[in-house]
């Protein structure tokens, strides 16, 4: 297996919005979201509650005119993950740990199907999280709260062989899922990459984006790393 790792970026591209997620999910269609309290659904909600998570019938209720990226989180920390039906064929294909997968609409305001591809709902499970996989030297402290770590490097020991992972206690700023070239290299030949950026973990300033530099990019020419998480 190669050694060398990618991180997942958002790209954007024809249906492939980037930045915070313009839509609520829901297990049931409704014009105004406004109105309901979907902040207390297992999906969204802080907690690991009992049972499953998602509903037999699920939505994205979306602002976009268009969706036709192949994988998104809800953001940091997310619960959760909008992949393509192709991209959740890789996923198993490579044997990546998923707790839920549910088929999900995707839809406006109005109801109307905003979508070019079959999508569903996943949760990954807790294994994909991978500790004691980097060097010593790529870590460069730990966080104001004392409770993640930073890196200003990413450099996997020898031995590493996963395909598609994160990695456990790594600052929120900081955390990406990463991929082997394998998977990469399966990936853009199954043609499921749309929105997705691969780009090797060198090719990456880490300081960056760690999380006492949150602003950095403000006063920097470089776009904000727009990591997938």
């Amino acid at each position: 297996m190669s050694s060398r790792y990618y991180a997942l970026l958002e790209k954007k591209e024809r249906g492939c919005p980037v930045g915070a997620m313009q839509g609520v999910v829901y297990d049931k269609f409704v014009e105004n979201v406004l109105d309901v309290n979907y902040g207390e659904k297992p999906w969204y909600n802080y907690r690991d509650l009992p049972g499953r998570m998602f509903s037999d019938e699920m939505f994205l209720i979306s602002r976009d005119k268009l969706i036709s990226y192949d994988i998104r989180s809800s953001g940091a920390n997310s619960k959760f993950h909008i992949v393509s039906r192709g991209f959740l064929e890789i996923l198993i294909d490579f044997s990546i740990p998923i707790n839920e997968a549910q088929s999900i609409a995707i839809v406006d305001s109005k109801g109307r199907d905003i979508s070019e591809k079959e999508y569903h709902i996943i949760s990954f499970g807790s294994d994909i999280y991978k500790e004691g996989v980097l060097e010593e030297s790529s870590i460069v402290g730990l966080n104001e709260f004392e409770d993640c770590f930073v890196v200003d490097r990413i450099e996997f020991k020898d031995g590493v062989e996963f395909d598609f992972f994160k990695i456990k206690n790594l600052d929120l700023a900081q955390s990406a899922i990463f991929c082997s070239e394998e998977f990469a290299r399966e990936a853009a030949k199954r043609k499921v990459v749309a929105g997705v950026e691969f780009r090797g973990v060198d090719e990456i300033d880490w300081a960056s984006a760690s999380p006492d530099n949150l602003l950095g990019f403000l006063a920097s020419e470089s776009e904000p790393l727009l990591f997938i998480q």
